[in-house]
């Protein structure tokens, strides 16, 4: 059972769609790894990358939609994939998919079916 702290977090990342939800992720992740650890790339024209956790050499993507469709969320991954491996993943090997909600069975393979090993990370692993 969450806290009602939890609770608010959650309510309110869940809430955060599109730039908003990139830009907090993006805070996120220079609270966890540092301004030297994450790379922050510009919001649009970034080829497919949100940014670079520098010691994992992973590039992150994320998707934060109004709704949980998993076709749209099918052609998102699928799209951000293909940015990745024609952009990115010469210079850097690992790619991760961070969204605002919890993820379902069929997310998670297709997430698999891209690329073997990588994380989809939704509002659980968030909190």
């Amino acid at each position: 059972m969450n806290s009602p702290l939890q609770n608010k977090f959650k309510i309110q990342i869940e809430a955060l769609t599109g730039f908003d939800f990139q830009d907090f992720i993006v805070e996120l992740f220079l609270f966890k790894y540092g301004s030297t650890g994450f790379t922050v790339l510009r919001k649009k024209k970034d080829k497919g990358c949100d940014g670079i956790i520098v010691s994992e050499q992973q590039v992150i993507a994320c998707y934060g939609p109004v709704d949980n469709d998993q076709k749209k969320f099918d052609k998102k991954a699928e799209e951000d994939f293909d940015d990745f491996k024609n952009n990115w993943q010469s210079k850097f090997s690992n790619w991760m998919f961070v969204v605002n909600y919890e993820v379902k069975p069929a997310q998670i393979n297709k997430i698999e079916s891209l690329k073997k090993g990588t994380p989809l990370v939704g509002i659980k692993q968030i909190l």
